[in-house]
């Protein structure tokens, strides 16, 4: 039995504001590491990292460790939803998909650079989290983002200009088709709903039995890309746990990706 939209609403805003509130409390632990000093040592630098992972909560979508075994440090990239809803003109309510990088080694010789938060073009509809929540019964936010993962690691790494995406795509999973639909001036990508296979019309049935076809017949496609003609258009594979941040933080070049120092908007930025 689906949840109530109401209800559903309800979860996805609880969830914002308790994952805020953790945030700001776990900010407040890591400012006090910085004034005793700790941040110098690399259990002190695991200890910052800890806290900059937790503050995101269930909002977490992806966690990749970088490690040589006869190495106490590493490189992280954490893959997050900013749980702060902005509010689009002619949109609605949207939250933003934020990337983070950290590097133990130059973190402690206080190159600060190597813990630094990116903002994308990604964003996510609060329609499309209340209909995920909804339809999946999906209640921890970051596994939401996980279903898609596999999208937004296609589009990073391949570099693809939004101006080359169609105005609306199809995204069609084994289960589910997720539509999509671009900013104007190609400022960002939204993840606008989903729609549930079991629950389609003979009519949706029909539009994407071609593409649920193909992909019943293939084991390494995530899911397929189409425009509104139902017309495939690229092939996207599954999740190959690659890093979305190839260079060092100061040195993106990607579409998809920008280095911030400083951006009030974005609460979870360094301060």
């Amino acid at each position: 039995m689906l949840k109530h939209k109401s209800i559903a609403a309800a979860e996805f805003r609880g969830a914002t504001r308790i994952a805020m509130d953790t945030h700001d409390e776990l900010f407040l632990q890591k400012c006090a590491l910085f004034q005793q000093g700790k941040h110098k040592s690399i259990k002190g630098a695991k200890a910052i990292y800890q806290l900059e992972k937790d503050g995101y909560g269930q909002f977490l979508i992806s966690e990749k460790i970088f490690k040589r075994p006869s190495s106490p440090h590493f490189r992280a990239e954490l893959v997050a939803i900013e749980p702060e809803l902005i509010h689009t003109p002619g949109i609605g309510k949207i939250c933003r998909l934020l990337v983070r990088n950290f590097d133990s080694r130059k973190f402690i010789k206080g190159d600060q650079s190597t813990n630094r938060l990116l903002t994308s073009s990604f964003y996510f509809d609060e329609h499309f989290f209340i209909r995920t929540i909804q339809r999946f019964g999906i209640e921890n936010v970051g596994k939401i983002g996980q279903q898609v993962y596999p999208i937004i690691e296609w589009l990073i790494n391949e570099n693809k200009l939004i101006r080359d995406i169609p105005q609306f795509s199809y995204f069609v999973f084994k289960d589910f088709v997720v539509i999509t639909h671009n900013l104007e001036s190609d400022k960002g990508f939204v993840f606008k709903t989903v729609i549930l296979k079991s629950l389609m019309t003979k009519s949706q049935m029909s539009h994407y039995q071609k593409a649920f076809e193909h992909l019943a017949e293939s084991q390494s496609t995530a899911c397929l890309m189409l425009d509104e003609f139902a017309k495939i258009i690229e092939e996207i594979p599954i999740e190959q746990g690659v890093q979305l941040i190839k260079n060092n933080c100061n040195d993106v070049k990607n579409h998809w990706l920008e280095c911030i120092l400083k951006q009030e908007d974005i609460r979870f930025n360094e301060r």
